[in-house]
């Protein structure tokens, strides 16, 4: 959705001549009137003079407007002169913020560095027609990057919301919480994003995290999108009803596809674990899953409606298959560099299959007992060892010497 919203800004001396109009999109219907109304709130303050404004007008390179001490001000970088009236032309400046501004609002076409203040709390506005490289400083921000091609640079706690614009948001410290309407990229933790931790709400365009040295909680949402886990773990990644390619990266991780109230997932899942103890889950509103497990002891659940792949490695993994109708299940051991593991397979059905490949092949099957309940330990020649619960062995040793049971 494009519209725009406006705020004071032209100004001669001390006298409020004109506004602003800042082109927006991807908002809501809700979400644009929430904007429009603090911006209205912020006008009537700079009116009644509470607070002060400056009009930069970056086209010309003229300053108008007085600050009051004291209180907030607004900074308005522009392309508007001291009438409101729109000077022609694209800028390409690089501005620092100083810590007098509380409020900074963002309409001038063309490309801007933008460098907030160190400890000051500041709000940010960063219109459609704009391409801003912003970096906050170490107070606690919000941002609303309103449709153009942004980076936004995380110092502090910051609050951001991406809209429309292809952008990329980077975390450097502090806790942070990203909702995306566009298509955004977002990193943590060294060494592409830079540390804190990230909580990012995706929409309903393919968005992208990664959470490097840092932890993260991610819902995919409709957009779904590629998802990594941070090392310093306990990461919650959650899908929603759109495609996820999710990766865990440390201990205690959480990856589940089709979650998060979801009705439907179109489209294939990938859920890999990381080094740690992982929990990865497809919810029954999802189709065709693979999972990948890691080197530390993995949960591993499919309930997907269509085919579960699962891939063994050499931690010890629990693998749960579906039991929806019309599903299947396939179990894969002994691919290179993954050998060694001794994992557990439960809902080994009528529709399950397992296959040793790479030259890997079944070497023993035995009878053995777990948690009182009878199952099958099969032995590969890589020294993988897996159990197939509630699987009599005497039904399937005629699979030994060959690559797959079915």
């Amino acid at each position: 959705m494009s519209s725009s919203v406006t705020v004071v800004g032209g100004v001669n001396n001390t006298t409020i001549s004109g506004t602003v109009s800042v082109p927006v999109s991807g908002l809501s219907t809700s979400a644009l009137t929430s904007l429009q109304s603090s911006l209205s709130a912020l006008s009537l303050s700079v009116v009644g003079g509470t607070e002060g404004l400056t009009n930069s007008d970056l086209a010309n390179g003229s300053v108008y407007g007085s600050t009051v001490s004291g209180t907030g001000n607004l900074l308005v970088l522009s392309n508007t002169d001291s009438v409101g009236a729109t000077t022609a032309g694209s800028v390409s400046n690089v501005v620092g913020v100083s810590s007098i501004y509380s409020s900074v609002v963002v309409q001038a076409p063309g490309a801007l560095t933008l460098n907030g203040s160190g400890a000051t709390n500041a709000n940010y506005l960063l219109g459609a027609s704009s391409n801003v490289d912003l970096f906050t400083g170490t107070g606690k921000n919000s941002v609303v990057a309103a449709g153009g091609t942004d980076t936004i640079n995380m110092l502090g706690n910051t609050a951001v919301t991406v809209s429309a614009g292809e952008d990329t948001v980077k975390t450097y410290a502090g806790s942070n919480t990203v909702v995306a309407t566009g298509s955004a990229s977002v990193y943590a933790g060294t060494p592409t994003g830079y540390a804190g931790s990230v909580d990012f709400i995706n929409g309903s365009v393919a968005g992208s995290m990664n959470a490097g040295a840092g932890k993260a909680t991610v819902f995919g949402g409709n957009g779904g999108g590629t998802f990594i886990g941070g090392t310093s773990g306990s990461n919650s990644l959650v899908g929603g009803n759109g495609s996820v390619f999710l990766v865990g990266g440390g201990n205690n991780d959480t990856l589940v596809a089709g979650g998060g109230g979801a009705t439907s997932s179109s489209g294939a899942n990938y859920l890999f674990a990381g080094s740690g103890n992982e929990t990865l889950m497809a919810t029954s509103v999802t189709g065709t899953n693979l999972f990948a497990a890691g080197s530390g002891t993995d949960v591993m659940m499919g309930s997907g409606k269509d085919t579960q792949y699962f891939f063994g490695s050499t931690g010890s993994a629990t693998m749960t298959g579906s039991t929806m109708t019309g599903s299947s299940n396939i179990f894969f051991f002994g691919t290179s560099g993954n050998s060694g593991g001794n994992d557990v397979i439960t809902n080994f059905g009528k529709t399950s299959q397992l296959f040793a490949v790479d030259g890997t092949n079944i070497a023993a099957i035995t009878q053995v007992t777990t948690s009182g309940s009878p199952g099958a330990l099969v032995t590969l020649s890589d020294g993988t060892h897996i159990t197939l619960t509630g699987v009599s062995a005497a039904s399937i040793q005629g699979s030994i010497g060959t690559s797959s049971i079915a």
